[in-house]
């Protein structure tokens, strides 16, 4: 499983970087973008609908520690071609307006399942069996997302969960970065004088490695 993943989400990530960084537009940007993922989701799910699993704990890992890095940038997405085509093109006050009314919905996002957030957060795994294994009797958690969903065979109960609190970091800090840009603020952080180091990326290409860094337990909870 681990070399088809690897290979996959390899291919995955190179591609999306491509897109982003050859359509500058967001709206043309999410578009293209969402177009690749329906097709390796579908790719995907081909391969997961005819491979068996080794173990419950290789089911778990693929559900809790994989699945997202296509699913949240799905819901991510999504989520900023309803955002940038419902902007208001002119005034600047209503762009922060409505920049920041989507921000306030991204802070409420955690009050929805307060338990399965702690969970996640908190790198708890003892719950994993219920929660990242497949069971045709558990209830799957609506999503218009029809084609994560669509079968039982290709989710658990909460691997969209995680993709959903992953996408909804992302887009805090995007949403963050287009009030800033907006009142022409740098949204880049000066490097101390005392570091060598500086991140010339995105805020939002540091939380992706951040849990990419996470999952293969580089990075530990504290």
């Amino acid at each position: 499983m681990q070399i088809y993943c690897d290979a996959f989400f390899c291919e995955f990530e190179s591609e999306i970087e491509k897109i982003k960084n050859t359509t500058i537009d967001p709206i043309s940007q999410a578009k293209q973008v969402l177009q690749y993922i329906q097709v390796k989701l579908k790719e995907l799910f081909k391969w997961l609908k005819k491979y068996i699993f080794n173990s419950i704990e290789e089911e778990i890992h693929f559900f809790k520690e994989l699945k997202f890095k296509i699913t949240s940038k799905y819901i991510f997405y999504k989520k900023i071609l309803d955002i940038e085509s419902n902007s208001p093109s002119n005034s600047k006050k209503l762009k922060i307006r409505h920049y920041e009314k989507e921000l306030n919905i991204c802070f409420q996002f955690s009050k929805k399942d307060k338990e399965f957030y702690k969970y996640f957060r908190s790198g708890s795994s003892y719950n994993d069996h219920l929660y990242f294994v497949r069971n045709s009797d558990k209830q799957i958690i609506n999503s218009d997302i029809v084609l994560i969903n669509c079968d039982k065979r290709l989710c658990t109960s909460h691997d969209l969960k995680v993709a959903s609190i992953i996408a909804n970091d992302i887009l805090e800090i995007y949403l963050e970065e287009k009030i800033d840009q907006i009142n022409n603020i740098c949204s880049t952080t000066h490097p101390s004088k005392t570091s060598k180091l500086t991140w010339t990326g995105t805020k939002i290409e540091i939380v992706e490695l951040i849990y990419s860094l996470y999952y293969q337990k580089t990075l530990a909870v504290v």
